[in-house]
């Protein structure tokens, strides 16, 4: 084989792969909308906000309720619970249903897409949860992120109680507040 004949099978090579490579180009703006769409982000992703929300209120008032008030009795506890999570509702509502926080939550997720998943990506991915059982898949996520978010949750609370009780946890926890009260009185 010529060198001429090479170079010209190299550059059609180079075209071919060069053509090859716009599938990975940053997905456009109507197949990640689509994404959103199909992975219901939207809603899915209000209703997780919230629930995360009002699972992180619920774990530190109930935490600074045991701290504060320890001797309360389990009925008085479980009512001041109880009013605690009606706030947690209604601050959770007001927090989500904020114009802005959507706007500006869609946008981060908009980015986020296209950092990470490219056209052929976002294609296949649009494709699949176009069917059925993809939009059944989007469905039972949405449930397991809760799951899983509520256990880990749920676990780090009973984690962070234990660690409080140990003698390290106390001694730098002292120390912290020490050097805390230094810098905030004097």
């Amino acid at each position: 084989m010529n060198i001429t004949k090479t170079i010209k099978m190299l550059a059609v090579a180079s075209v071919i792969s060069l053509g090859s490579l716009t599938t990975y180009a940053t997905p456009s703006d109507s197949s990640v909308e689509e994404y959103i769409r199909l992975m219901k982000f939207d809603k899915n992703f209000i209703n997780d906000t919230k629930e995360g929300f009002i699972g992180g209120y619920m774990s530190s008032a109930t935490t600074k309720l045991e701290q504060n008030l320890p001797d309360l009795n389990d009925d008085k506890k479980a009512q001041v619970l109880t009013l605690l999570e009606q706030e947690a509702k209604v601050l959770a509502d007001e927090f989500v249903s904020d114009e802005t926080f959507k706007t500006q939550s869609l946008a981060i997720i908009k980015q986020a897409v296209k950092k990470h998943l490219n056209q052929e990506q976002i294609d296949a991915l649009n494709n699949f949860y176009r069917t059925p059982i993809g939009q059944q898949v989007v469905d039972v996520q949405s449930v397991m992120a809760k799951d899983i978010i509520l256990l880990i949750t749920k676990d780090y609370t009973q984690k962070y109680q234990e660690m409080k009780q140990q003698p390290q946890f106390i001694k730098r926890q002292a120390t912290l507040e020490a050097k805390i009260a230094e810098i905030v009185f004097d």
